[in-house]
């Protein structure tokens, strides 16, 4: 089989010359469009969080066991971890909105990117310190369950 050659009669057309206006929209535009990402990976996590606390919840509607204690306060370590996960991507939202974004941070707008980046990089990164500083908040509900906990583990 043969493959068909094209000619063209005309010469392509020159690639037109970005305005300085031009790339700063551009930028411009980037930096919101991955503030959005972030924010609604950050929203996306708000569902895994309800579940991982809802369960643990359930758990304790049972008959408390050793098992199921610990069970329990582990998926809520889970859920607190997503929280800090939450509230550091809406800080990366932040940070692109007011173009402060540090290079090393400027590709991180999922999920996955910034739990990559926790793993790989070391302890004094600007990641490290944006996930550390990002504590979740600690509810009533989540210190009443904590202060049952106590008085069942003293309980005869």
């Amino acid at each position: 089989m043969k493959q068909m050659l094209l000619t063209f009669d005309t010469e392509p057309l020159p690639a037109e010359p970005v305005s300085k206006a031009g790339a700063l929209k551009s930028l411009l535009s980037r930096n919101q469009r991955s503030a959005q990402q972030c924010r609604d990976a950050a929203e996306r996590l708000q569902r895994h969080i309800e579940d991982k606390i809802r369960s643990a919840d359930n758990m304790l509607m049972q008959r408390p066991t050793p098992k199921r204690l610990a069970d329990s306060d582990h998926i809520r370590r889970q859920a607190g971890n997503l929280e800090r996960l939450q509230s550091a991507l809406r800080k990366l939202a932040e940070l692109h909105e007011r173009e402060e974004i540090p290079a090393e941070l400027a590709g991180l707008t999922t999920r996955s990117a910034v739990e990559q980046a926790l793993r790989n990089s070391p302890s004094d990164s600007a990641i490290a310190r944006i996930f550390h500083d990002a504590a979740p908040a600690v509810s009533d509900k989540a210190k009443a369950i904590k202060f049952i906990r106590i008085l069942q583990a003293w309980a005869p």
